[in-house]
């Protein structure tokens, strides 16, 4: 009787599996066009997501009012009169407690606005399924490295654009004059710690919200650039020229955010531009309760803007990231 041993099966007479071919991250669609990312995005969407914006702002708001009222009834002179049943004639606007050189009127100035970022980030998630991070970059993030290098080269062009102002200043006859005053801390301190809240959420409402809004609708990217600058200008107390400066930032920060894909490179230049006011003001070469301003100092400004804005997007294409942001 014979015995077949087991043969030892070769390794060509397997069976070959076929490699599983690796799949690339799908590209990010553009910035604009996230609320049609979800896959039962109506036409309504948007409309939701503005109303719950806003209902969260004005719930927050009316939280922070209460506080601030009691703290202005007493500092312009209501308090007085409660105690001493005299009513005090308080004359000007700045005297009603709305003076921002006041440390904390601008604090309470300063995080109203702030409160923009939770209220654009609950209208974005519950009302059009776009998540925080996905309103703030096509990268579903904040993308901290571009935020840290476009505030650098802000800062850097702000810093020569205000030395320019000051030697023409200086030129005209108009020396410059440091103070310090015992509110001086107390102020750079506010700004310092409120600003850059302050400076992202106006870019969280008047640039990453409307592009969504608008670029679930219509087909061109320029609606959601062009359309919230007059809402942007318009909240802005200032003169002609002061109008001119802020039309301008509105401008190019809507371009950077559809080239760039995200709100970094313009919350960095609104948030170095409305730091470098505040410190100016804190030493006393600003006034914060200025409304007018000079044609020399919106020449300036414009050429920051220019400047800024050219840098950025030279930078951005070099490093090929505007491919992911802009739709064919």
């Amino acid at each position: 009787m014979s015995i077949s041993l087991p043969t030892q099966t070769s390794p060509a007479s397997l069976p070959q599996t076929q490699p599983v071919p690796a799949t690339a991250p799908p590209t990010p669609r553009a910035y604009r066009l996230a609320f049609r990312e979800d896959p039962l995005y109506t036409w309504a969407v948007p409309i939701g997501a503005m109303v719950l914006t806003a209902v969260s702002y004005v719930a927050m708001v009316v939280a922070l009012a209460i506080p601030t009222g009691l703290y202005l009834a007493y500092s312009t002179g209501l308090g007085q009169w409660l105690e001493n049943g005299v009513v005090i004639d308080t004359g000007s606007s700045a005297e009603l407690g709305l003076d921002m050189s006041n440390p904390v009127i601008a604090a309470v100035a300063l995080a109203s606005l702030a409160l923009f970022i939770p209220a654009c980030a609950i209208g974005a998630r519950f009302g059009g399924q776009v998540s925080f991070g996905r309103l703030s970059s096509v990268t579903g993030r904040l993308r901290w490295n571009l935020l840290g290098r476009d505030a650098a080269i802000a800062l850097a062009l702000v810093a020569l654009g205000t030395s320019v102002s000051l030697a023409v200043s200086a030129l005209s006859g108009t020396p410059v004059q440091f103070t310090w005053t015992a509110t001086s801390a107390a102020l750079l301190g506010v700004a310092l710690l409120l600003v850059p809240f302050q400076a992202a959420a106006e870019e969280y409402l008047f640039r990453g919200l409307p592009q969504l809004v608008l670029g679930s609708w219509l087909k061109s990217a320029w609606w959601g650039i062009v359309l919230p600058i007059p809402l942007f200008v318009l909240g802005h107390g200032y003169g002609t020229l002061g109008l001119v400066q802020v039309g301008l930032f509105a401008l190019a920060a809507g371009i950077l955010v559809w080239r760039t894909g995200g709100l970094e490179a313009a919350i960095a230049l609104h948030m170095v531009n409305n730091l470098s006011g505040f410190v100016l003001a804190s030493v006393g070469i600003a006034d914060l309760t200025a409304t007018e301003y000079s044609l020399g100092d919106t020449a300036i400004q414009a050429v920051v803007i220019a400047a800024y804005t050219g840098i950025v997007l030279w930078l951005t294409a070099r490093k090929g990231r505007a491919a992911a942001s802009v739709a064919a």
